[in-house]
C-alpha cells in the first residue's frame, strides 16, 4: 500500500478457514467507540497534554475532538484514581 509517507506493507492474518477477524473493531461498526476512549488516557498517563492528544488523534483516525473532550475524561478518571487511593482498608 503507497501512503503519502511511503511504502507499508501488510501482512493480513485469516484463521484455517481463510476467514479474516480483527479484535479492534466489530463486525459492521466503523471504530470502537471505546478505542479513542483508552488511546487518550494511555497518552494521559504518559503525561501527553490533552491538546497534544487532540492533535495526535485527529491525525491518526480523522476524528476532530477539542482539548476539552479529553480533559472531561482525564477528569472523570482523575477523580476515581483519588477514590481509590482514598478509600479505607480493612485489615
Amino acid at each position: 500500500m503507497r501512503t503519502e509517507f511511503g511504502e507499508l506493507y501488510l501482512v493480513i492474518l485469516c484463521d484455517s478457514n481463510r476467514e479474516f477477524t480483527q479484535p479492534m473493531v466489530a463486525p459492521y461498526k466503523r471504530a470502537n467507540d471505546k478505542l479513542l476512549e483508552v488511546l487518550a488516557i494511555h497518552m494521559f498517563q504518559k503525561g501527553v497534554t490533552t491538546a497534544e492528544i487532540a492533535h495526535s488523534i485527529k491525525h491518526m483516525y480523522s476524528h476532530h475532538c477539542t482539548p476539552q473532550t479529553f480533559s472531561n475524561m482525564t477528569k472523570v478518571i482523575s477523580e476515581e484514581v483519588e477514590a481509590l487511593q482514598n478509600r479505607t482498608l480493612h485489615a
